[in-house]
């Protein structure tokens, strides 16, 4: 018993330590670290709030309206891939047109309303969390490597990925019958509702990028992921490694870092990669959402890994033969 206290409290303490740390070190460097969250959150007002705010609305109040009972209709295709319900594919697609963490959300918000259980929402998230077409062929792929081929290999690679994914979790179970979400007498409210959600979302989001932006410039200043750009660097190279190590902490930040380090094929895959990965801003933005509908950490964590891997494999396999 005094050992798991003495346990728990070291943990705790390291935690607060950590905590102060960067308090300290924040207001060291504030000069730097001011300029960093100003780009973290201008880099949220310019590519994510004009293409997340209007897919959080819609999913909403596409969720509010009763359209997820609709998606039973899929359930042959579902079955037959994911060995899914429905409804799964409604949020798989709404998750592939608006990207992180429109999935999660989505997920948070049918189990809220009782339209799914814990253990259909825990299977779903392995093939829901995804990235959408304006980030990757757009903001990515053309806005940083000048080339549409690359997004459209990337993506492609990216949505193949989370598709086998999705079939390699298929063996979870999914138990739980769909519930009507909708009723005449809440029509009224759904706007206001679906408004209200989709603004406190997208702030939310919002919050996270800034807070991992500066973050991953805190953890490359400190050295603190050196032992893994050490690593990396054996296969990759210093310059990719420390890109794809930044990364896998914020991933849009890392994105850029690869394509000014290279802008050649294994580049290109390494960005899908990590795209694939979210980094630990989407990983943190999703699971909030997700540990509402009682998904266990570790199988969004493992479905994210598996994505990753599948998806340079795949990315770097479809790029070598162009």
């Amino acid at each position: 018993m005094v050992l798991k206290k003495s346990r728990f409290f070291s943990a705790k303490f390291l935690s607060i330590l950590l905590i102060i740390g960067l308090i300290a070190l924040f207001i060291v460097k504030s000069d730097l670290y001011i300029k960093t969250t100003y780009k973290g959150v201008m880099l949220w007002g310019a590519t994510v709030v004009p293409s997340l705010l209007p897919f959080f609305f819609l999913t909403a109040l596409l969720t509010k309206s009763g359209m997820v009972t609709k998606t039973m209709k899929l359930n042959k295709i579902s079955r037959f891939l994911y060995n899914a319900q429905g409804v799964s594919l409604y949020i798989r697609l709404m998750s592939l047109l608006s990207g992180y963490p429109v999935g999660a959300k989505i997920i948070s918000d049918l189990h809220k309303n009782g339209a799914i259980s814990s253990a259909q929402a825990e299977k779903y998230c392995t093939f829901t969390s995804t990235s959408g077409p304006l980030f990757i062929i757009g903001a990515v792929a053309i806005g940083m490597y000048q080339n549409k081929t690359y997004g459209y290999i990337m993506l492609l690679s990216h949505l193949l990925s989370s598709m086998l994914v999705g079939v390699i979790f298929r063996k979870l179970p999914d138990n739980g019958p769909i519930a009507p979400l909708f009723n005449d007498k809440d029509y009224d409210a759904i706007l206001y509702e679906s408004i209200y959600s989709a603004v406190i979302s997208v702030l939310i989001v919002g919050g996270f990028i800034a807070v991992f932006y500066t973050f991953s410039e805190m953890a490359d200043n400190l050295k603190l992921l050196l032992p893994l750009q050490k690593f990396l660097s054996l296969f990759l190279g210093e310059d990719l490694a420390n890109a794809t190590a930044v990364g896998l902490i914020e991933c849009t930040k890392g994105a850029m870092m690869l394509s000014t380090c290279s802008k050649g094929k294994l580049s290109a895959a390494l960005s899908s990669a990590i795209i694939s990965f979210g980094g630990l801003s989407v990983w943190f933005q999703s699971y909030c959402y997700l540990q509402k509908a009682g998904v266990r950490f570790w199988i969004f964590a493992l479905s994210k890994i598996l994505h990753t891997l599948i998806c340079f494999l795949i990315c770097y396999t479809l790029l070598y033969f162009l």
